[in-house]
Parts: C-alpha cells; structure tokens; sequence
C-alpha cells in the first residue's frame, strides 16, 4: 500500500479497423484493475484514432510514428486532469496483461515499463524499436540490453508503460525523432525533468501474435508485397526492413534482376535474403548466431523461398578458423561462445564453385571491414554491387573505422552514396 493517493489515468487508444477480439481481450484485463489494486483510483481512456490510412507495425516508420504522436497528444490534452499522479499507456492490442500491473509499475518519480514479449512466443521481444539503451534498440532475444537485471535503465520505453503525469504538465509531449519511436521524445523529455527510465524485466506483458487475428499483408507497390509471415516459435517480420532501411530496400527492388547472385553477409532473421529471394535472385546467406540462424531457417522454410537460397551458420571476416567471441547484432559487449569463420573468397571457390556474384551485402556489427578483406578477390574478379553498414562506433570496437572502409571502396575503384541516415552505403564499380 503506498502512503499517497494515486489516480492513474489508464490510456489504450484504438485505431479504427481494430480487430474486436483484440479488443475485447484489452478492455476485459483493464477493467480488472479495478479491484486488484487496492489504493489507486482509475480513470480509462479508449481514446478511438479515426485514422484507418497508417497501420501499426513493429519498429520505426516515420509516417505511423508521428500519426501516433498526435494522437497520444490528443488523448493528454483530452483526459488528462489535475488530480491525475500518473498515466498508463497501454497498447490495445497488448492482450495478456498482470491484474496488478499498476501496482508493479507504479514510482512517484520515474516512468516504468514491463518487459513486452510476443504472445505464445516468450522469450522475443516485441517493442524493439521502443526500448532503447544507449542510443540501441533492444535486441528480439535476450539479453535484450546491456547490464540485464530485475531493473534495466533506458534511454526510452514504449507501448506500456507508467509515467508521472508532472512530466505532461511541464510541457512534454510527443513528436517525431529519427530512428526512434514517438516514445522517445518523452521519455527523454522526462529524463531531462531528472526522473530515470526504467524497465522491469521481472514483470511482462504479451502483445498479441497478430497473424491470428488476419493483420498480416503490407503491399508496397511496384508488384511486390510482404506478409508478416510470423514463424512457429518467434516472429520474422519483412516490412520492418522497409520501415527501417526503406531508401536501401528501394534501390534494391530497383536494381536486383531475376537470377543475379546476391550474397547476404550477416543475414540476421533474413530481411535482405528474403527480399533478393523474392526478386528472384539466388541467395547465398550467412548468420552466425545459431538462435537466430534458426529462425532464419524457419522463416523461408515458411515463406516457400528454401529452394534458391543456401544459409550457412558461421561469420565471414578476413581469415578461416573459429573465433571465441563476436559482437551480435544489437550488441554493447562481445558475446562468448564458438563461432565458425571464414571468408567469402574461399566459401564462393572451393564451397559453392561460384564464378560469377553480382551483389554482396555486409551487415556484421563491426566486421564489415574484416569482410570485405575476406572478399577482395571476388571483389576484384566478379566487380559485383556493394551494400555495406558503415558505423563507425562498431567499426572501432574492432580495430577498424570507416576511413578503412572508404580506402579499399576507393582502392578497387569503386563510388558510394549514403541511404538511410548515412548508416548504409551502396557502391557501385566504375
């Protein structure tokens, strides 16, 4: 029992086009917060967006985001009232939600979040793109952060969460940030108030596994669609690559032709490789980590694409062997463990007898350097398209930087541009 009078005002806006279902299993589990938290008093607000044009999908899409700013906005200029001590948002299709949630999430001063897995599909994470560390999202699986603990300190949360309602009346609201959800803007706006950002992981919620209720199809145009195809035991979600690289994913549907040879460096759930897959490209696809390397499997098992792509389980860089430790994607620190690796010259000469690439795409958290050196035969011999991450925090935790990377593009005669906040360059032979 805390010594104050709480008054949380409990906030699940709803978009038009909603399935009812989820609905109904949102609503249910709210109202039950009434009686399961003795000393806190609710107000609920199903504020409802008319807005049927901007669908909801997982990571950062600009136009969705900042619809979803003004509409949060909208529900704190509406609902809010003085004797309100906090606000609860609560995603409408987060379906699984502890009776005394309130309770576990409730701090004077700090916002608070629960973890948030898929529903039926704990241990991945579903909100990414909205809690952050250190400038990162979090990672599908776990350690999802830096530090894990009962309490883990981020720079933003997202889709659940607890937060004072002073940090609304000092003037924060939410808006648009690159790379970020709308969340952010608040959550840092509450951090510069002096109030921590905090998630429990010994708390967690379920968002609803949204293939079962028929929210799946996203047609981008130009004849090539995705579904969200999510697998048996965890999610693969192709449009998050175009909500988060949509300027590389662009010139690729521009560019890729049907049987070209792509090789996909660093596949992580298969975003590119299902992409060239579905540009009808053959595919040559390396992940070294082996839980994701799984779920890599798993999805173009599902998406009927196993016929014209070879996935192997091991890290590309610049010499043959095995290494005790990478860093991951996502990753602050170097995960442990036995990790296969070769390079792509001798994986395409003595493995795949292949003579002719036309595409190679690096995205290896770091190593990109490493393997392009690993790759500067076929580099040499084959003149193939280029597509490569270039971070140069990530590159320096390896002893690399992005004046290397520029150096051999420049050696091997090669221009790039920068697509998507700068992150990835595309390069083309002269």
């Amino acid at each position: 029992m805390v010594e104050w009078e709480p008054f949380v005002l409990v906030a699940s806006p709803r978009r038009e086009g909603l399935h009812p279902a989820l609905c109904r299993k949102n609503l249910s589990q709210l109202r039950g917060f009434m009686s399961n938290n003795p000393g806190i008093d609710f107000t609920l607000s199903l504020y409802r967006d008319g807005e049927e044009g901007v669908q909801g999908v997982v990571g950062y899409n600009p136009e969705h985001n900042s619809r979803v700013a003004e509409v949060r906005n909208a529900v704190i200029e509406e609902y809010l009232d003085s004797e309100h001590t906090h606000v609860l948002w609560i995603d409408a299709d987060i379906i699984r939600i502890p009776p005394d949630l309130p309770t576990k999430l409730l701090q004077r001063s700090a916002v608070v979040a629960p973890i948030v897995f898929w529903d039926k599909h704990r241990p991945h994470f579903y909100d990414v793109g909205g809690f952050v560390q250190n400038g990162k999202w979090a990672n599908p699986m776990p350690p999802y952060w830096q530090n894990m603990g009962p309490i883990v300190s981020l720079d933003s949360v997202g889709c659940c969460y607890m937060i004072p309602a002073d940090v609304y009346r000092k003037g924060a609201r939410y808006s648009h940030t690159d790379g970020f959800t709308e969340h952010y803007s608040v959550c840092q706006d509450a951090k510069r108030q002096g109030l921590p950002v905090l998630c429990r992981t010994d708390v967690s919620v379920a968002h609803a596994f949204l293939d079962e209720y028929q929210v799946h199809q996203y047609d981008f145009g130009d004849g090539l669609s995705y579904s969200t195809y999510v697998i048996e035991d965890g999610s693969v979600h192709p449009h998050w690559l175009y909500f988060n690289e949509p300027e590389t994913v662009e010139w690729v549907k521009q560019h890729v032709k049907k049987n070209w040879t792509c090789v996909d460096v660093g596949a992580n759930v298969g975003h590119y490789t299902y992409l060239f897959a579905t540009l009808g490209s053959e595919v040559l696809s390396y992940e070294p980590n082996e839980p994701v390397f799984d779920m890599l499997c798993d999805s173009l098992s599902e998406a009927g694409l196993i016929h014209n792509v070879w996935v192997g389980n091991m890290a590309l860089s610049d010499k043959t062997g095995g290494v005790d430790h990478l860093f991951l994607a996502g990753m602050l620190e170097a995960t442990s463990g036995s990790y296969e690796t070769g390079t792509l010259d001798e994986e395409l000469r003595y493995k795949h007898n292949k003579h002719r690439v036309d595409l190679i795409k690096i995205d290896v958290d770091g190593y990109d350097f490493k393997a392009l050196l690993g790759a500067e035969q076929t580099i040499t011999r084959c003149r193939p398209y280029l597509i490569i991450e270039t971070d140069e925090d990530s590159l320096t935790r390896t002893g690399d930087s992005v004046s290397d990377v520029a150096g051999f593009l420049e050696k091997h005669e090669y221009t790039w541009t920068q697509h998507d906040h700068s992150s990835n360059w595309i390069c083309v032979p002269k």
